[in-house]
């Protein structure tokens, strides 16, 4: 989803969900992505954003359960 909250600032957000089944053994995780961001168009040629990104694996397998956070900060600069 992105929605644009003026002709300089926009924010999006997305979830993503896959589930995954191994052919050897058993093993089953549950992989959930979250991420929200915002862009600003500082001008025709520079834009900056900043993001955050969490995720979620749960798995039946011992050891293969994990979280993570990651925050980015981007710069776009075409000419």
């Amino acid at each position: 989803v992105t929605s644009a909250l003026s002709q300089q600032l926009t924010i999006d957000a997305s979830l993503d969900y896959s589930k995954n089944d191994y052919l050897v053994g058993s093993r089953s995780d549950d992989l959930w992505n979250t991420k929200i961001g915002a862009t600003y168009k500082y001008n025709k040629y520079v834009n900056l954003k900043g993001e955050y990104t969490y995720q979620n694996n749960a798995s039946n397998s011992a050891g293969s359960d994990f979280k993570g956070n990651t925050f980015a900060v981007l710069a776009s600069i075409r000419y």
